[in-house]
C-alpha cells in the first residue's frame, strides 16, 4: 500500500517529537508521586506540629488492645501559618503500639504554587514510632487537571522520604494517555522516582493518534534533570517506532524541555511513510544520540549513530522512498536537521558502505572511509562526497582505488578521482586518474590518462580488424581521455591514442567504435603496424607493414579496413603511397588483400626502382603487388623507364615484370600459381 501512495514532495515531519511528549508525561507522573510522599511526610510529622483544627469525633468503647476508637476524623496540618494538608476519615482507631487505623481516607495536599492534590484510599495505617504509613485499597491520586493515579497500596517509609507501591499502579494523563506499572518507588531526599517491573504508557481509544511507550523500568532524577527508560524499551507513534535497551533523556536546567537524548544497546527504529510522503527512514546501531535546538519548542538538530566497540556491528541508516532504497553502514553516522528536515549526513567507518537498490535489486554499492551527503529543503538527496579508499559498484561496473568521489543525484552522475582509479567490468579493465559515470545513460568517461584492457566483446568490431587479431591476448588501448557506453555499446578514445594486440599496433588522435553499427573509425595522424601473414610461408618477408593516413574506418558489413587521405604503406625499405587503401580481411581478421587507389607510387630503394600507377593490389598471401593504370611507369637506376598498363612486383625479392595490358582471367589464374620473372 505504501508504494501506491503519491510521492508528492513535502516538508519532512519532526520524527522525534513523540519522544519529548512521552518522556514529559513520565516526568509529570513521577512528580505526582512526589505529592503523595509530601503528604505522607507531613502526616507522619503531625505530632510535632500544631493542628489548626484538631480532630473531632464521637468516641466509642475501645476493644481489647485499643486505646482509641472514634467515628469521624478531620485534621488540617499547617506549617508557617499556611495549610500543608488536610486529612479526614470516616473512622479511626489506635492501638497501644502507636498504630493509627483510618478508614475511608481523604487526603488533600496544598502545594506552594496553589495547586491541590487529592488522595483517597479505603484504609490507612500510620505508626508514630516508625514514621511509616500504609495506604491500601483503591488508592487514587488526582491533581485537578485530570491526572489520575491508582494503586492497590502505597507504603510510606524512611520518615516520610520514601514511597513504594505494592502491586500494580495505573495512571491516566489528560487528555488521551493512560498506562500502568508493576511498582512505583519515590525517594524524596534524592529526588529519584522509579516505575519498575514493566512500564506501559499508551494513548486512549479516543486519541487522534496512537502512541505507546514500553520499558522494564523508568527512572526520573529530578535534581539532575535526567529520565531513563531501561530494559526492552520501545516507543511507537502511529507507524513510527524506536527500540533500545537503554534510553536516557537530558532536560534543560529547570525546564521540561529536552536538551538531548541517548539510546544505547540494540538501538533500532523507523520513521516516516505518510500519505503526503512515502519515504521511510530506518536506523540501527549501538548508540543513538539526538540533540535538540535552543528554541522555545525544541526540535531535533543533530542525530548521532555510533558503534560503541571495535568489531561491533556497524550503525545503519536506511531510507526507502517506495521506489528506491539507500542503506548507509558505518561506525559513525551523524545527521543534521533543519526545521524538522534532514539536510546533511556525515559518516565514517572502516569501511563505510552505502547500498542503493531499485525495486528490490541492488543497483549501486559504495565503500569509503568518510562521506558527506546533502539533502534539499524537503529531504530529497542532492549530492554525496566520499573520501578515502573509494569504491563504487553500479550494476556490472565497479570503480575502485579512488581517493575521492562525488555523487550527484540530480544528474545521476558519479565522479571518482585518484592517482589510479580502476574500472572493472566483465568486458573491460580501465585505469585512469578520473572517471565520470552517468548511470541513467550507462556512460563512462575516463580522463587525464587512460589505460584500457578490452575483451573481444567490449572491443566489438575493433577485435575483428588486424589491430585486434584474435589469439594474441587482450586488446590494449591508451589515450588521454575515453568515453564508453554500456548500452548501446560504444567507445571513443581521444588524445594520443595507442591501441595494440600482440604485435599489431595503432596510433591515432581518436579511435571510436560502435557495436550497433559494427563500425570502427580512427582519425588524426593514423599509424598502424600490422603483421599481415602467419609465419610458415616459404620465402615471405617477415617484416611488418606500416600504414599511415588521415583516417581509418572499418565496417563489419563490408568486412574491409579503409585508410583515407595521404596513405603511406611501408614494409622494410619499400614504400607505397596512394590516396585510399582498402584492406580486405580473411575469416581470422588478418590482412588478406590490400587495394591502393589513386596516385599510386611504389618505391624500392634496395632494388633502385620506382613504380607509378593508378591502382595497386597487394596479395598478402603470395607476397605479390599488382599495379594497374592507363600508364604504369617503372623507373630503374639512374632514370631508365619502362611503361605499360600492368606491373607485377615480387615482395620477396623486389623484382618487377611490366606488361602492356592486365592479364586475362586465365592468365591471372596461371600467375597465381607461379612467380613473376624480370
Amino acid at each position: 500500500e505504501r508504494h501506491a501512495r503519491p510521492a508528492r514532495r513535502t516538508r519532512a515531519r519532526r520524527p522525534f517529537g513523540l519522544l519529548r511528549a512521552v518522556l514529559f508525561l513520565v516526568g509529570l507522573l513521577l512528580v505526582g508521586g512526589v505529592a503523595v510522599l509530601i503528604a505522607a511526610y507531613q502526616f507522619g510529622s503531625s505530632g510535632r506540629q500544631q493542628a489548626e483544627a484538631p480532630a473531632t469525633a464521637a468516641t466509642t468503647v475501645a476493644e481489647e488492645g485499643e486505646v482509641l476508637r472514634a467515628e469521624g476524623f478531620d485534621l488540617t496540618q499547617t506549617s508557617g501559618g499556611r495549610p500543608v494538608f488536610h486529612i479526614s476519615a470516616a473512622r479511626v482507631r489506635q492501638d497501644r503500639d502507636q498504630n493509627a487505623f483510618l478508614e475511608d481516607v481523604d487526603l488533600r495536599i496544598f502545594r506552594l504554587d496553589g495547586s491541590v492534590y487529592d488522595v483517597t484510599s479505603d484504609e490507612a495505617v500510620f505508626n508514630e514510632g516508625t514514621r511509616r504509613a500504609e495506604l491500601a485499597g483503591n488508592v487514587v491520586l488526582r491533581d485537578g487537571t485530570g491526572l489520575e493515579l491508582r494503586a492497590r497500596a502505597l507504603d510510606i517509609g524512611a520518615n516520610g522520604r520514601l514511597l513504594v507501591s505494592r502491586g500494580q499502579v495505573e495512571f491516566l494523563f489528560p487528555p488521551n494517555l493512560e498506562g500502568r506499572a508493576s511498582m512505583l518507588r519515590v525517594d524524596l531526599e534524592q529526588e529519584v522516582y522509579v516505575m519498575n517491573d514493566g512500564v506501559h504508557i499508551h494513548s486512549t481509544e479516543s486519541a487522534p493518534s496512537s502512541l505507546r511507550l514500553d520499558a522494564e523500568r523508568v527512572t526520573y532524577e529530578e535534581a539532575e534533570g535526567i529520565a531513563r527508560a531501561v530494559g526492552d524499551v520501545r516507543v511507537r507513534r502511529e507507524e513510527d517506532w524506536m527500540a533500545s535497551e537503554n534510553l536516557t533523556v537530558f532536560f534543560k536546567a529547570g525546564t521540561q524541555d529536552i536538551d538531548f537524548l541517548r539510546a544505547r544497546w540494540e538501538v533500532e527504529g523507523e520513521i516516516g511513510a505518510r500519505e503526503e510522503s512515502p519515504t521511510r527512514t530506518r536506523f540501527e546501531g549501538d548508540d543513538l544520540t539526538i540533540r535538540f535546538d535552543e528554541q522555545e519548542n525544541p526540535q531535533p538538530r543533530k542525530i548521532e549513530l555510533e558503534t560503541m566497540l571495535d568489531g561491533g556491528r556497524p550503525s545503519r541508516l536506511t531510507v526507502d522512498d517506495g521506489t528506491s532504497t539507500r542503506v548507509i553502514d558505518g561506525m559513525s553516522i551523524h545527521g543534521f536537521v533543519d526545521r524538522g528536515v534532514l539536510r546533511l549526513v556525515e559518516g565514517s567507518g572502516s569501511p563505510l558502505e552505502i547500498t542503493e537498490a531499485t525495486s528490490g535489486a541492488a543497483t549501486r554499492r559504495i565503500r569509503a572511509a568518510q562521506l558527506e551527503a546533502r539533502f534539499d529543503e524537503v529531504g530529497e538527496p542532492m549530492s554525496m562526497l566520499l573520501d578515502g579508499d573509494v569504491e563504487v559498484g553500479d550494476g556490472e561496473v565497479l570503480l575502485t582505488g579512488g581517493e575521492q568521489a562525488r555523487l550527484d543525484w540530480g544528474r545521476g552522475q558519479v565522479i571518482v578521482d585518484g592517482p589510479e582509479v580502476r574500472l572493472l567490468h566483465e568486458q573491460a579493465d580501465i585505469v585512469a586518474p578520473r572517471f565520470v559515470y552517468t548511470q541513467n545513460k550507462g556512460l563512462v568517461r575516463a580522463e587525464q590518462g587512460v589505460r584500457a584492457v578490452l575483451s573481444d566483446q567490449s572491443a566489438g568490431a575493433l577485435a575483428e580488424t588486424p589491430i585486434g587479431r584474435p589469439g594474441d591476448g587482450p586488446i590494449n588501448v591508451e589515450s588521454t581521455n575515453a568515453v564508453w557506453t554500456l548500452t548501446p555499446q560504444t567507445f571513443a578514445f581521444r588524445g594520443d591514442v595507442r591501441a595494440w594486440r600482440g604485435r599489431n599496433l595503432l596510433f591515432a588522435d581518436q579511435l571510436r567504435g560502435d557495436e550497433t553499427s559494427g563500425t570502427v573509425a580512427a582519425s588524426g595522424g593514423i599509424r598502424t603496424i600490422l603483421f599481415p601473414t602467419d609465419s610458415g610461408l616459404t620465402g615471405a618477408d617477415r617484416q611488418p607493414v606500416e600504414v599511415t593516413a588521415a583516417r581509418l574506418t572499418y565496417s563489419r558489413r563490408e568486412g574491409d579496413v579503409i585508410y583515407d587521405q595521404n596513405v603511406v604503406l611501408i614494409q622494410g625499405e619499400r614504400r607505397m603511397t596512394c590516396e585510399a587503401l582498402t584492406v580486405s580481411l580473411d575469416t581470422e581478421g588478418l590482412a588478406e588483400r590490400m587495394l591502393c587507389n589513386r596516385d599510386v607510387v611504389l618505391e624500392d630503394p634496395l632494388n633502385a626502382s620506382r613504380v607509378e600507377g593508378e591502382r595497386a593490389v597487394y596479395d598478402v598471401g603470395v607476397d605479390r603487388i599488382e599495379i594497374f593504370g592507363d600508364t604504369v611507369k617503372l623507373t630503374k637506376g639512374e632514370g631508365n623507364q619502362v611503361t605499360g598498363k600492368y606491373l607485377v612486383y615480387d615482395v620477396t625479392n623486389g623484382k618487377a615484370r611490366m606488361q602492356r595490358r592486365p592479364p586475362s582471367a586465365a592468365e591471372a589464374a596461371e600467375q597465381a600459381t607461379g612467380s613473376p620473372t624480370p
